[in-house]
């Protein structure tokens, strides 16, 4: 098994346990061969990991699942996809969304380049900046999960949604698998957008 999948299986195991019907709301993987059907006609070879994670799952209802975000399902992710293709078009980066966080318009793109790791940036509409948020989707993923399990997130019974209850225990998880420094470079020399 995959770190992705060890830290995919310990969010939903954690979910499971504390909020099954949370838990409930991830739509099932989809097979190698339908992704690839789906995928088929992108410009660019999508990463392994973003396959991975639409083998685990296929979307979630729950926009807070993954660290304020939810997963698109692949149809959703093709979408946004075509809306936003003309976004990158002076640039040389190719990205796949992956998450959305609904209340700040903000989207997690994978960058399918062949680079050592794939990070995941974010572009917020409200003000049109990427931002490298984490090294990879992998290590997004493992920080994730490790936050669960440190009891950084709680459920928002009034409104149903996972928050944040320890930002600065959470920004330090992050750093722990995403260097800040490697962040940081990676901004400084990937991406270079109109």
């Amino acid at each position: 098994m995959s770190s992705l999948t060890e830290g995919l299986n310990r969010i939903f195991v954690w979910l499971d346990e504390h909020y099954p019907d949370i838990a409930s709301s991830l739509s099932p993987g989809l097979s190698y061969g339908e992704i690839t059907k789906k995928i088929g006609d992108l410009p660019f070879k999508v990463s392994d990991e973003v396959y991975e994670i639409f083998q685990w799952r296929n979307g979630s209802q729950n926009n807070s699942i993954f660290g304020g975000a939810s997963l698109f399902s692949l149809n959703g992710a093709l979408t946004l996809y075509q809306n936003f293709e003309d976004y990158f078009l002076d640039s040389d980066i190719k990205t796949f969304p992956i998450f959305t966080n609904d209340n700040s318009a903000e989207y997690y793109f994978a960058i399918c380049e062949t680079l050592e790791e794939l990070p995941i940036i974010t572009i917020g509409f409200d003000e049109p900046e990427i931002i490298v948020k984490y090294t990879s989707l992998t290590n997004m993923i493992l920080s994730i999960a490790e936050a669960y399990e440190s009891k950084v997130f709680i459920r928002d019974e009034r409104y149903g949604y996972i928050k944040i209850i320890n930002p600065d225990l959470f920004q330090s998880i992050r750093y722990k698998y995403n260097h800040k420094n490697k962040v940081d470079l990676l901004y400084e020399k990937q991406l270079i957008i109109r």
